[in-house]
């Protein structure tokens, strides 16, 4: 059976529920229904798109075995993975595409892996529904508990809009620059040191690297 009115909420994630983009509409407003709780005997199946599975190597292995351990938990759940729609050398950026072409043929994905620059076009333009409307506020709360480990305050509040939770946050990624300051003691200390995002090192003084190595900007992904 097709369910299109399940999300498994601890699933994994970086995630957001597309389920409720299938809400019903009026012409003034829209209106989002709970989502029912699974009987224990009760079979379905939901799709859940990451675009980690367009990319060969550890993340590919690392969701392959976290829903294996899903399916151990949850055995009447079964769990479609596919990667977004689409031919970009970087799988992520077909991700939006790949989602809105699927809801224009009215068969979404179910869960899908977004980037949090993506957040302001999934609720305003795809019409994703919250978690605190689909499971409701104290389901979404357990799950940033978690049974041993809880997740920070300040990452709970990532996926938020207009305090309302559309998403899990899976991973962050922090880019670190290294280098080796006992290097500019050397008189050819700079033909040393490698290209930096394009730009020749002879274009880039002492002081502009070290600045890059203290402030680069976290990126979450």
């Amino acid at each position: 059976m097709k369910a299109r009115h399940i999300l498994a909420v601890p699933l994994i994630a970086s995630l957001v529920a597309l389920t409720g983009c299938l809400s019903s509409t009026s012409d003034d407003e829209t209106t989002t229904s709970a989502i029912p709780e699974l009987a224990d005997d009760q079979k379905v199946s939901i799709v859940f798109e990451s675009y980690n599975y367009g990319l060969a190597g550890a993340w590919t292995d690392t969701f392959n075995s976290l829903l294996a351990d899903f399916a151990k938990e949850h055995p009447n759940i079964s769990v479609t993975a596919q990667k977004p729609a689409g031919n970009s050398p970087n799988p992520a950026t077909d991700t939006i595409s790949s989602i809105r072409n699927q809801m224009t043929a009215g068969n979404p994905p179910d869960v899908a892996q977004l980037g949090f620059s993506d957040l302001d076009f999934t609720v305003n333009q795809l019409q994703a529904k919250s978690l605190d409307a689909l499971v409701g506020d104290e389901a979404v709360e357990q799950n940033f508990e978690g049974e041993t480990h809880p997740f920070a305050p300040t990452a709970r509040t990532l996926s938020d809009w207009d305090d309302q939770t559309y998403g899990v946050p899976f991973v962050f990624s922090t880019p670190v620059f290294y280098y080796n300051a006992s290097l500019s003691s050397r008189p050819d200390w700079i033909r040393t040191i490698p290209r930096v995002r394009g730009r020749t090192s002879q274009s880039l003084p002492r002081r502009s690297l070290t600045r890059r190595a203290r402030a680069e900007p976290t990126s979450i992904a």
